[in-house]
């Protein structure tokens, strides 16, 4: 089952449902139906935690079920994105980036999220200039 598979990369990786459901940008009691079984994840859920975890759509299908799911999950990818290609870039990214990705991902601001990195970075630089 899905929601077994959920559970099990969930606690593997150390995170909390609610880490989850702010990556995923849900309800914690949302995600918290995925892994009971009340409710089906969608394929774009799926993507997005495939991504996260750094495997395969095919890794959320269970062995028995393996057929034509997994095709089913991967015709369902809106056009033009490459699960595999950003899976690829993701997993090449530092923890601390993956977890500003994360974190970006959960910010109900974006805007606000991307002016204040900017104003880290700034701030960053002005005091690399003044050591110098």
């Amino acid at each position: 089952m899905i929601s077994k598979i959920l559970k099990a990369r969930r606690t593997q990786n150390g995170y909390t449902q609610q880490n989850i459901a702010d990556f995923l940008g849900i309800d914690r009691s949302t995600y918290s139906y995925y892994e009971t079984g009340k409710t089906q994840p969608s394929t774009d859920i799926l993507a997005r935690l495939s991504c996260l975890y750094q495997i395969g759509l095919d890794d959320f299908v269970p062995d028995s079920y393996r057929g034509g799911s997994v095709l089913e999950l991967e015709c369902a990818i809106p056009d033009g994105v490459s699960l595999y290609e950003n899976t690829e870039i993701f997993s090449k990214l530092s923890f601390e980036e993956q977890q500003l990705v994360m974190n970006f991902r959960a910010c109900p601001d974006k805007r606000r999220f991307i002016s204040a990195i900017k104003d880290i970075v700034e701030q960053s630089s002005s005091d690399d200039e003044t050591a110098e």
